[in-house]
């Protein structure tokens, strides 16, 4: 985890498949051909994981609060949760008898465009990690955003300036915090072949009628 930890940069303030089918666009003159170069879905609170097992439940908690559906991470735990961890599958199934779409995939892009497709779209995106090289450690954090033109510190422990970074809220912290595209890249390449790049996207089935007037959408 500390491998993680040290990869990003926490921020005080900030102020910027499962099916064939892709969530509804939400932003028609969006493609993934052409991306704006940032795009940061405001509102989504970061909440603090209860122990290191639980980082899939309360990333969940923090998408269900996204679109008004109240939930807890307790409960959510209770169905998805094994002896240790979770599974994609508990996950996916889950959230379908939730009445919740459920849209995964994998990218293997070095940019990440269909990521930040779908965060410009104005979807937060679960994604698959691991806390560093050699520690086994598999982890979920919630995507919220990306700036491909900011330069900046490339974490709290490496002071050297890099050029782009994504914005998540990181359940082992419960803050937001950036991370360098190099960091977000080697954290997305797990020992485990299933949950490798795996991202997954989910919303509620009369999502273009529920999303919430509380939330919104930059970048465009």
């Amino acid at each position: 985890m500390k491998y993680f930890i040290f990869s990003l940069f926490i921020l005080v303030a900030l102020t910027l498949g499962c099916t064939t089918v892709s969530p509804p666009i939400i932003y028609p003159e969006i493609t993934e051909i052409k991306l704006p170069p940032k795009a940061f879905i405001h509102r989504i609170e970061p909440i603090k994981a209860s122990n290191e097992a639980s980082c899939v439940p309360t990333s969940l908690e923090m998408v269900f609060k996204f679109y008004r559906k109240e939930l807890i991470k307790e409960e959510i735990s209770n169905w998805i949760q094994r002896a240790y961890g979770s599974s994609k599958e508990n996950l996916e199934q889950f959230l379908l008898m939730q009445k919740f779409e459920v849209y995964t995939f994998y990218d293997w892009s070095s940019d990440k465009r269909k990521i930040k497709y779908f965060l410009s779209q104005g979807y937060p995106v679960l994604i698959s990690g691991q806390l560093g090289r050699g520690w086994g450690s598999l982890h979920m954090t919630l995507a919220i955003g990306y700036d491909d033109n900011l330069e900046a510190p490339e974490s709290n422990m490496n002071p050297q300036i890099v050029k782009g970074f994504f914005y998540l809220n990181e359940p082992a912290l419960g803050v937001q915090a950036r991370i360098s595209y190099k960091n977000f890249n080697e954290f997305q390449k797990t020992d485990n072949d299933s949950l490798r790049n795996y991202c997954l996207i989910t919303y509620p089935k009369n999502h273009m009628k529920a999303r919430p007037t509380g939330g919104s959408h930059s970048g465009r």
